[in-house]
């Protein structure tokens, strides 16, 4: 468990006087070995599999007839609460001792061609919405990608959504990439689903009835969703002073650290202002001390 600020030995000690100052080089020897990242802030997102377009990207479904498979073919949660963008990646950390590894990492997005074509399935340039390596404040030279295209056609083209005829080719295809896909058991829980969509009823997770919508008959179509960060929350240790501790929980002389670097907050996130409030309040309190300090070069 992270130590609390201010919790150890190391609280409330100065640092060395007349201390060299911290290069870049000391920070990584010294200040590595402290660093607790206390939580990585994550969302559930595709990745490309495509070794020119190396990244995760945001996703949502255009329409409702879709459901959410893990690595073995199965329904594991109700598709429309797996939570927020914020805590998403709770639901994907699911341990399965049978496999002996994570049986959610990937999971798979099932759909039809009516939710193929209802909108695209990320976002674009420009859109309400410009995240990671698209964003129209980038320059040309550093923007890997202009966003998701307006019909989902350009990403089926790379392979980033994989397509079948039937719900058995599609599983093939998953299991080209995963071989513990289940091909059987997908296409057991592809004719589960389609029964409860037609009764109204979700038997099994209790989505919503008016979402329940059946897929019709093919194509069909995956992609696959992993747990992708938006946001990190952690960092160094750091004391009441904003000082980044040592492994031993010393001060390392004039190192602080402040907002999302070294955040305090552990396991929420400060939304609503909460980070940049963080920036402040750590940034003064490390100011104030860092002002006590005796110059460098004082004689």
């Amino acid at each position: 468990e992270p130590t609390p600020c201010g919790a150890g030995g190391a609280a409330g000690q100065s640092p060395v006087a007349r201390s060299a100052p911290v290069r870049w080089r000391d920070w990584r020897e010294a200040g590595a070995q402290s660093a607790i990242i206390t939580v990585a802030l994550t969302m559930y997102s595709m990745w490309t599999r495509d070794p020119e377009y190396d990244f995760s990207i945001l996703y949502f479904m255009p329409g409702f007839s879709y459901f959410n498979v893990n690595r073995l073919g199965r329904r594991f949660v109700n598709e429309n609460n797996m939570g927020s963008p914020h805590n998403g990646w709770h639901t994907l950390l699911s341990f399965d001792d049978a496999i002996a590894d994570f049986d959610r990492i990937p999971s798979w997005g099932i759909f039809d061609q009516s939710c193929f074509d209802a909108g695209k399935l990320s976002t674009s340039q420009g859109d309400f919405f410009e995240c990671g390596n698209f964003a129209s404040d980038l320059p040309d030279s550093v923007r890997d990608w202009d966003g998701w295209s307006q019909d989902n056609k350009a990403e089926l083209e790379r392979g980033w959504i994989l397509t079948g005829a039937t719900i058995e080719e599609l599983g093939q295809k998953i299991k080209e990439f995963d071989p513990l896909m289940d091909v059987d058991t997908l296409k057991a829980t592809f004719e589960e689903y389609q029964g409860f969509a037609a009764a109204g009823k979700d038997a099994r997770f209790d989505r919503a009835a008016e979402t329940m919508v059946p897929l019709d008959n093919g194509p069909y179509y995956a992609v696959s969703i992993y747990p992708g960060s938006c946001s990190t929350l952690g960092g160094p240790m750091k004391n009441e002073n904003a000082q980044v501790l040592d492994p031993a929980q010393n001060p390392i002389p004039r190192l602080y650290a402040a907002g999302c670097f070294g955040n305090f907050q552990s396991h929420t996130y400060g939304i609503t202002g909460g980070n940049n409030a963080e920036n402040q309040v750590w940034g003064r309190i490390a100011a104030r001390h860092a002002s006590g300090l005796e110059n460098w070069d004082a004689e």
